[in-house]
């Protein structure tokens, strides 16, 4: 038997979602990173280098 598999697309990823011409692709998203200067210097980001980024529980700007 083949089962399809459904699964809910999280909000913020269905926030960042265009349509173009009936297919959807990702919107792209800004970022800030700050502090990065102050604990790492200035080269430990270059063009391409992918990044995690978490949400903070105790942090009340990140709920949602």
């Amino acid at each position: 038997m083949n089962e399809e598999k459904h699964w809910k697309m999280p909000d913020w990823i269905r926030m960042n979602m265009i349509s173009k011409e009936g297919a959807f692709t990702m919107a792209k998203v800004f970022i800030t990173l700050t502090g990065t200067k102050h604990y790492f210097g200035n080269d430990f980001l270059e063009k391409g280098t992918k990044i995690r980024l978490e949400k903070e529980p105790d942090n009340e700007y990140d709920k949602g």
